[in-house]
């Protein structure tokens, strides 16, 4: 298990410019700084964001995806029967984005292991593979 505290910028919720900062290979602040721009995003601001607009985004990146079909299911079941080893996905669990590659979740707090962390019950609603 690893914190994330350094990936917390001064504004939160980031759970969003966390994922698509893990997806594309940058830094939470790189990726942050380019959303604002790129969204029009203003000093008051908190760092909330939609998976129409990181795709935008992660597209201007190059960073190539897929919308995937999810069947009703939670996040652990999700990442230990639906993912591929070295494949990344971006994962919306209600109104949470997490990051996920060969088992591991990462968010704006921590990364560590599905099977430990603490919102793999939370129902997946929308996957975004990173191709």
């Amino acid at each position: 298990m690893s914190s994330n505290k350094s990936l917390l910028p001064e504004i939160l919720p980031n759970c969003g410019m966390v994922a698509g900062a893990t997806a594309a290979g940058i830094s939470v602040e790189q990726f942050t700084a380019k959303f604002k721009a790129m969204f029009k995003k203003g000093p008051n601001w908190k760092g909330r964001c939609t998976l129409t607009a990181l795709v935008g985004l992660l597209k201007e990146l190059q960073v190539k995806t897929k919308l995937e079909t999810v069947e009703r299911c939670n996040l652990k079941n999700f990442v230990e029967r639906q993912t591929g080893a070295g494949v990344g996905y971006i994962l919306r669990t209600g109104g949470h984005f997490q990051f996920v590659r060969n088992g591991m979740v990462t968010d704006q707090f921590e990364t560590m292991p599905v099977g430990q962390f603490h919102r793999n019950r939370k129902i997946v609603t929308h996957a975004l593979r990173i191709i």
